[in-house]
């Protein structure tokens, strides 16, 4: 009986190891699917002498018509029909209109005259309660990727776009008294104007730069405050998707006049045939920590279980080819191969041969020679 409940122990402590761990995968794989699904609202955004990336922002479940990029990437444009967005590549670019540039902060924010249905309106979330160590992803088209692209007219697709991944570093870094998020996240020349998004693909910043010292190897990615961005749309009376805000936005609610920066959770996303995200899993390294513990915890049980079960067997009696048991001074019996049995300072009564010899005495009798017997 003992040894069965050992065993459904064991039983119970696996069980509980693998439900712990089906318990994370689900979790690691909607922080993966997030992230991907940021992607569906980034475009590339061209003009005669600059190339970046831009995302976009608006209305939940409406078409794309907002654009927010960098200002230097669109700042030597040869006029202010010279800036361009492109989902597809640089052949299907479509016009778009300067809404709001600021080049002091370095943002701008465009306009499309024939909405993309391939995009979607992303998340916007301010960077107060981002905390250092943090994940973030920087989503864009770096030129690093298009000058080893094969197809030299800068494919835009979402199989084109790249997501690197880092650390905050300094959530409140000022760059010469703006507003910036500091990582290591892998950034270079192009992935400008893209965003920079928490690990729910919520958009807390715009990649803009990049510092390094002098002849150094390695460098950090800087990304403007999101808040300059929100701050725009909400004067501009542009609305766009607020993460911040559990009511979302928008209109829908009722209220004529409701505020921009609003939307309403009940609008049902654009859907595109792009918009499924790949079936793969990413597991980042909490989750491979907490996976392991827990292969070890029930490693440890096992062992522990199996050892107890073995357990401690209760020794056995001595006993020299017969089929008595030695006791000295107790209740017991000893017997040497014969019939009979003999006790040391107990109650019991030694037989020799089948002669009985009172109690507590020591007998001995020769079994050889002219005296066997006696």
């Amino acid at each position: 009986m003992k040894k069965l409940k050992k065993i459904l122990m064991l039983i119970v402590c696996l069980a509980l190891s693998t439900a712990l761990m089906a318990s994370l995968l689900p979790a690691a794989h909607a922080d993966y699917v997030d992230v991907e699904q940021a992607q569906y609202s980034v475009v590339r955004v061209f003009c005669s002498y600059g190339l970046g990336t831009g995302f976009a922002v608006g209305k939940e479940g409406e078409p794309v018509s907002y654009i927010v990029t960098n200002n230097h990437v669109i700042e030597d444009r040869t006029s202010d029909s010279d800036v361009y967005v492109t989902v597809t590549d640089i052949n299907g670019g479509m016009n778009a209109e300067i809404v709001y540039t600021d080049a002091e902060i370095d943002y701008a924010i465009l306009k499309l005259k024939t909405p993309p249905t391939e995009r979607k309106p992303i998340a916007l979330r301010s960077p107060d309660n981002v905390h250092k160590a943090q994940d973030v992803y920087c989503i864009g088209f770096p030129g690093v990727s298009d000058a080893h692209n094969e197809d030299r007219n800068f494919p835009s697709r979402i199989e084109d776009l790249t997501i690197t991944k880092g650390s905050v570093s300094n959530p409140k870094y000022n760059l010469e008294g703006t507003r910036s998020i500091l990582s290591d996240a892998q950034a270079n020349p192009g992935n400008s104007g893209g965003p920079m998004v928490d690990e729910k693909g919520c958009a807390i910043g715009i990649t803009t730069s990049l510092i390094t010292a002098e002849n150094a190897t390695s460098w950090m990615t800087v990304a403007i405050s999101m808040d300059y961005i929100m701050e725009r749309l909400d004067t501009l009376g542009i609305d766009y998707i607020n993460a911040d805000n559990d009511n979302a936005a928008g209109e829908e609610s009722g209220e004529e006049n409701a505020e921009p920066g609003t939307e309403t959770p009940e609008t049902e996303a654009v859907e595109t045939e792009e918009s499924a995200p790949k079936a793969k899993l990413h597991i980042n390294s909490k989750t491979i920590i907490i996976a392991v513990c827990a292969l070890v915890v029930a490693a440890a049980a096992a062992v522990i279980i199996v050892l107890a079960i073995k357990g401690k067997r209760a020794p056995k009696k001595d006993n020299f080819g017969g089929a008595g048991s030695v006791n000295f001074g107790g209740a017991g019996s000893v017997n040497f191969g014969g019939a009979g049995s003999a006790n040391f300072g107990g109650s019991a009564s030694a037989n020799f041969g089948g002669a009985s010899v009172p109690a507590g005495r020591l007998t001995a009798e020769c079994v050889r020679g002219s005296i066997a017997g006696q």
